[in-house]
Formats: C-alpha cells, structure tokens, sequence
C-alpha cells in the first residue's frame, strides 16, 4: 500500500485450489443427501485421477463435515449460502463500493466455515496433494512475487519481508507472513481467497495490523473504503507522502521532531490513507526511527567534511535513490533528505552545528572509555 505491486503479480494458486474447493462443496451440497465423496473435486496427477486431498485427508475432510452438519436442511436456503459466497468473489470491489453487502451466515454457519477454512489456511495448504494439484507451494509463490516486486515490504517499506539463502531450493526457503488483507475471524468465506493475501512483514502483520478491520470503522462501525494493495487496483500512496522537521531551540532539546505530511490529495484518498497510517501504525513507527536514528544516520549516509560538502551531499541524497523499494528504511529517508533539500541556510546551519556538537561528544565519549577500560 505504500508501493504499488508489479500488475502481473499472480495470485497464489494453492489459495485458489482451496478456495475452488469450498465453492465447490457448498454448491454441490445444495442437492446432495448426504455427506460422501461426490462433493469433492478431483485433479489429474500424471495418468492417475486423484479425489481432492480435502476428501482424502482425515482431518481436513472433518471440518468439511462440520460445516455439513450446520447447512440448513432445505434447498433455498442452501442456495441461498453458496450464491452469497459466489457473487462476492470480486474481493476487491468492497474497497470501493461500501454499499456492496459482504457475505452473512448465521453464527451456526459462520462458525462451522471459519473451523473448516481457517483449518485450510493453518494445515490443508501444505498437503503434498494440494500442493500437485495447484502446481505449485506458497513457497513458490512466494519466490515469484518477490521476483517480480523485491523482499521489501511493500505495505510499510521499512523491513524486509523474510531473507533467502544461498544454496537452498525454492521449496525450503524462508517466507513471509501472508496477510489476511480481510481478517479470517470476521470473513471466513475470505480466509482461503486468493485475492485476499499478501507477503508482509512480521510488524505490519502481526504487530499492527493484527484482526484490525479495514473496511469497518472502530469508532462508528460504518462500512468505510480502504486501499486494496493487489491486481487489479494495486493502490498506493509514496506519492503523496512527504516528511517535514521541526527544530528544537537549544542543545538541550531533542533537537528535531519529525512528522510525516502528506500532499494535496481529494478527499477520497486522504480518507484510504488515514486507514492505511492507523491499521498499520505507519506514523508512529517511522516518526519514531527517523527521530530516534537522525543525526547517527545522517553522519553516516553524507560524511560531509563541512557545512558545504554538508549542503553539496543533501542534494545528491535529495534524489529518487535505485533501492528505493529494495532496501529497508530508504525511501523514508530519502524523503527526509528531500525535505532538508529545500529548507534555507539557517535551518541546515543548525542542524550542521548541532551533528558537529554531537560527533566531538561522542569522540570525548570514547576518549574516556578507553582511558578507564581494563
């Protein structure tokens, strides 16, 4: 969300295979009289013709009987169920249209399909059959979106999303977390949706996003439009994000406080960023770094030798740098330099006394531990 993906980014095809099967049960469970194999799918696997590792397996086929046993005994209202699941396949609508209705069971239904679908999602995906009838692993999904996009995270652009290793094969690499982009608990018909899962990274998604709902406001509880990061809408906001400094007055002040601001944008989308800031807590964590690493930061990425090289050396950081969706915390930096860039002698001088005070600080810091080291 902060970085629009690369548009042939694919969806995870293990994701499709299991969210194919749920659609399936439930419309052939419309007719059907009892609970037998006849409501699975079945794939080719070389010249033999295999029955859904959702039948075969045990464990996955009981929470398919679970749902079964809580599906309303007449057929309309079995209809009634799986149309409501069909017709809101286009996940990405709900980001736009807060008049579209989602998906709504009674307890007894919702509970049965979040048993059965978050049981797919924590167990069923890595079945060997499951991964041969997709043709291919999350792991391999994996390696294809960062492939086409890179390891960074794409919702905050501050932490990578996992890191690969050499020698490795594809299937045992590391990975990301997925995130529910709808959370499971509330929209279990989404749990296994392709169109509902993208790599983060371990802060956005289990830190700060959480079960946090993007599309329902905490406060009134009124449906609300949100980005929505994948193909086809792949929304963003880098574009509209600046950052601005505000000096302290003496050398005993913290010295900078940074915020983040943001340019002239139409309400529609000032509103979907607000979301995107407070579900993933974006201000509070980049404000955080970006003072707390300042002036150590700075020293270290300019090197200027004096308050001229100081000026000479923002304006060369001030530019789009090449990792600027590869490499963790860049663009946020880039877009402090860019700031810095702008502002007047009196404001950078300042600031170039002040990393001057704290480098001879640190120098006399270090004279003295080496003195009292034993």
């Amino acid at each position: 969300m902060l970085f629009p993906i690369h548009p042939d980014t694919p969806q995870c095809k293990v994701f499709e295979i299991l969210n194919t099967e749920v659609l399936h049960f439930l419309e052939k469970s419309i007719n059907a009289k009892r609970f037998n194999q006849s409501l699975f799918t079945s794939f080719s696997d070389g010249l033999i013709i295999k029955k859904s590792a959702c039948w075969t397996n045990k464990l996955t086929k009981e929470k398919f009987k679970g749902l079964w046993n809580v599906l309303p005994k007449t057929i309309p209202e079995r209809q009634a169920i799986y149309q409501q699941i069909f017709n809101a396949q286009d996940v990405c609508s709900f980001f736009n249209d807060t008049n579209l209705a989602l998906p709504l069971f009674t307890q007894e239904v919702h509970d049965a399909l979040k048993n059965l679908t978050a049981y797919l999602y924590i167990k069923t995906k890595d079945l060997a059959d499951i991964k041969k009838q997709a043709g291919e692993s999350i792991e391999e999904h994996y390696q294809n979106f960062i492939m086409l996009n890179s390891e960074l995270c794409w919702i905050c652009g501050t932490a990578q999303l996992s890191q690969n290793r050499t020698d490795i094969r594809v299937v045992d690499q590391w990975r990301a977390d997925y995130d529910h982009i709808l959370c499971k608990d509330t929209y279990p018909a989404y749990t296994v949706h392709p169109a509902n899962f993208i790599p983060t990274c371990h802060i956005c998604n289990s830190k700060a996003k959480g079960a946090k709902n993007l599309l329902v406001c905490p406060e009134t509880l009124n449906r609300r439009k949100a980005f929505y990061p994948l193909v086809p809408l792949r929304n963003s906001c880098c574009t509209f994000i600046k950052t601005q400094i505000i000096l302290g007055q003496d050398l005993n002040d913290s010295m900078v406080n940074i915020r983040l601001a943001f340019a002239k944008m139409t309400p529609n989308i000032e509103n979907k960023i607000q979301i995107w800031d407070g579900v993933y807590q974006i201000s509070a964590r980049v404000t955080c770094h970006l003072t707390t690493h300042f002036y150590e930061k700075v020293d270290s990425q300019l090197r200027a030798n004096d308050f001229n090289d100081f000026q000479a050396q923002l304006e060369r950081h001030s530019r789009l740098p090449s990792d600027c969706r590869k490499s963790e915390w860049s663009f946020w930096w880039f877009r402090l330099y860019e700031f810095l860039k702008d502002q007047d002698n009196d404001f950078l001088l300042k600031i170039w006394n002040f990393l001057e005070w704290k480098k001879k600080r640190h120098q006399q810091e270090e004279v003295l531990s080496s003195v009292f080291h034993f």
